[in-house]
Formats: structure tokens, C-alpha cells, sequence
């Protein structure tokens, strides 16, 4: 009775109740229960504007990030059950490269760690690209799994400052309207990606596996320029 399709299932019902019971424990956790009033953004400053882009930047990169990498790991690795494989890979690189990271960056070394980022993962695409095998895929996946977490780390870092030099000693329930307001922009982004993505596949499907994420570059190096204004901004960097 156990089929790949009985694995899907009940790996989903698993992930349902784990996030069940964390949300549970975070809701156990909290003494003071905020009362929400407002979930938009009026009148955005110029850095609030400015860290939407970022956020829109963000998602396009995320949404190619998330169709294209899976199409590469089932033509060149093969079966299904090597993603997971592939993914923990992936996972173990990520935790320890962004711990031993993680200990050394401050708030002035964002820009540069997500220009770190472009520059390495633009080699693993590159190589890719160029060989078009297994090696090429597997020097693209070994890239991401240590540098991509980086990404990540210090956008979130950077979002989570700007909310905060907005509040500025504000009503803190406004916190949640700036979050939810990058959500939007940041999915914003992903949607608009993955819609032009699909455009590149019906187009040329064969190209855009091979070369679509070197388009992501164009979007990485305006996010890296950003992300540096953005922390110049802000009044403790």
C-alpha cells in the first residue's frame, strides 16, 4: 500500500502538525497579546519604499530560485527520492556555513554579504551553464547550499532594522503592518518571477533550465546597490 504518493501525504500531514504544535508553543510563550488595528502602510517613507523594491527583488530571485532547481535535480540526478537526498545535502551546507558566519558578520556587513552571495553563486550557475551535468548541477547546488543561506540571513536582518527605524520609538503594534506590507511585496515579486518564468519555458524550455538562473543576476547586483543604501540609512549602522 505504501506509494510515492502515500509519502507525499503523510510527509504533509506530518509538516501540518509540526507547525501546529510550533505555533502552539509560540503562542504558550507570549505574556502580552497585542491588539492589531491596522495591517497597511499609509504613507511609506522613502526607506520604506526603497525596502519594498528589495522585497520584490527578493521574491523574483526566490521565485526562479524555487521551479528551476528542482527541474535540474529530476533531469540530472534522477529519481524523485534523490531530492531529498540533494536537499539535506543542502541543508547540512547551509547550517554550518551560516553558523560559522553567522558569528563573525555585524549590521555594516550586509551589502557585502549578499554581494559575497551574487559573486559565488553566479560561479555555480556559471558552471552550470557551461557544462550543462551532473558536475555543473551538483557545483550549482553545492554554491547555493553554503552562500544561500547568507541571502536570507541578512535580508531578514535588514527588513527587521528598517521596521524598527520606522517604529522609532512608536505604537508597536504597527510592527505587524510592516511586516505584513513586506510579505506582500516580497510574494509580489515571487509571483511576477515564476509568471515570466513560465513565459521562458513555453518559449524555449531547454535554454531557460540551462540558463535561467544567470538571469537572476541582473536582479542580485540592483538588490546588492540597494541593500547598501538601505543599511547607510539606518541610524545604528
Amino acid at each position: 500500500w505504501y506509494v510515492v504518493q502515500s509519502a507525499y501525504e503523510i510527509t504533509a500531514i506530518f509538516a501540518m502538525l509540526m507547525l501546529i504544535l510550533a505555533g502552539w508553543c509560540v503562542w504558550k510563550t507570549i505574556s502580552e497579546r497585542d491588539t492589531i488595528t491596522d495591517i497597511a502602510i499609509r504613507r511609506p517613507s522613502r526607506d520604506w519604499n526603497r525596502l519594498r523594491v528589495i522585497e520584490m527583488l527578493h521574491g523574483a530571485v526566490n521565485g526562479f530560485e524555487a521551479v528551476i532547481p528542482i527541474v535540474i535535480l529530476l533531469l540530472f540526478v534522477g529519481l524523485e527520492d534523490s531530492v531529498g537526498a540533494v536537499k539535506s545535502y543542502i541543508a547540512v551546507l547551509a547550517a554550518v556555513s551560516l553558523y560559522a558566519v553567522g558569528r563573525r558578520v555585524q549590521h555594516r556587513h550586509h551589502a557585502s554579504v549578499l554581494g559575497l552571495w551574487t559573486v559565488l553563486t553566479t560561479v555555480g550557475r556559471g558552471l552550470f551553464a557551461l557544462f550543462n551535468s551532473l558536475f555543473g548541477a551538483l557545483a550549482m547546488f553545492t554554491a547555493d547550499g553554503i552562500f544561500g543561506s547568507w541571502r536570507w540571513a541578512s535580508a531578514t536582518a535588514v527588513m527587521y532594522e528598517t521596521v524598527e527605524a520606522e517604529m522609532d520609538g512608536g505604537n508597536g503594534e504597527r510592527r505587524y503592518a510592516y511586516i505584513a506590507d513586506r510579505e506582500l511585496f516580497l510574494n509580489l515579486g515571487r509571483v511576477a518571477a515564476i509568471a515570466f518564468l513560465i513565459i521562458l519555458l513555453q518559449a524555449d524550455s531547454e535554454a531557460t533550465i540551462r540558463y535561467g538562473l544567470l538571469l537572476t543576476i541582473l536582479l542580485q547586483i540592483p538588490l546588492v546597490l540597494l541593500t547598501s543604501r538601505q543599511t547607510r540609512r539606518l541610524p545604528h549602522i
